[in-house]
């Protein structure tokens, strides 16, 4: 990796770890401003974060620290903020970045993440078994990376007695909701229906947390 990513990564890293620092502080839980200027910052770090990771080998950097990576992932995915009246929408977003960092980190880079894969795979199902994955347009990313991943994990041996296990919470708290209309849903159509047509319904390029949820059941229908 160039002294110059070297430089980027170590601020992107210093910067995540004082962003959790101020997090995790109990004196900041109730305000909902500073929670989300956090997150949202939190998410950006962990975007240019993946995007440094999409080339084909793992830098040393990532390698290296990957716990203090991990820790962070984990507490977005795990914590609430019980003090907000609703769970700020820059929290739903960067847990759907973190699941997408785990995606890549799991499925790109699997021999250095072995002792993470069980971890991180459980924090996400507490997400789903929670119902913290909802049926929104905020979030979309969300509901998005999760099914990407859980579809993914039926083909890891580890996991598929686990899933079969609990295929009916999979259905009723992950699929239903999100291949159902919702009001959002109508919402949406009514304001204009050929491009809700276009987007969710026909097979355009769109990814909708929709068309997804419809991949994941094809995925389980094929090992289950």
């Amino acid at each position: 990796m160039s002294s110059k990513i070297n430089n980027l990564s170590n601020h992107l890293l210093q910067g995540l770890c004082n962003c959790l620092t101020f997090a995790r502080d109990p004196a900041n839980d109730g305000n909902e401003q500073l929670i989300r200027t956090l997150y949202s910052v939190m998410n950006s770090i962990l975007h240019i974060i993946e995007s440094i990771l999409s080339q084909e080998e793992l830098p040393d950097f990532y390698e290296e620290n990957l716990k203090t990576i991990m820790d962070a992932c984990h507490f977005i995915l795990s914590q609430d903020f019980p003090k907000l009246q609703k769970v700020p929408v820059d929290i739903i977003r960067a847990r759907g970045k973190v699941v997408s960092l785990i995606y890549l980190y799991n499925f790109k880079f699997g021999e250095y993440f072995r002792e993470y894969q069980d971890p991180m795979f459980q924090a996400i199902w507490s997400l789903i078994e929670q119902n913290k994955v909802q049926a929104t347009k905020e979030s979309e990313k969300l509901v998005r990376t999760t099914v990407k991943y859980m579809g993914e994990m039926v083909n890891q041996p580890s996991k598929q007695e686990f899933i079969k296990m609990n295929l009916i919470k999979i259905f009723d708290i992950l699929i239903l909701p999100n291949i159902s209309v919702t009001a959002e849903d109508q919402d949406e159509y009514e304001d204009d229906p050929d491009a809700y047509i276009r987007n969710d319904l026909e097979e355009s390029d769109m990814e909708t947390r929709r068309r997804h949820c419809m991949k994941f059941v094809q995925q389980l229908s094929k090992k289950f």
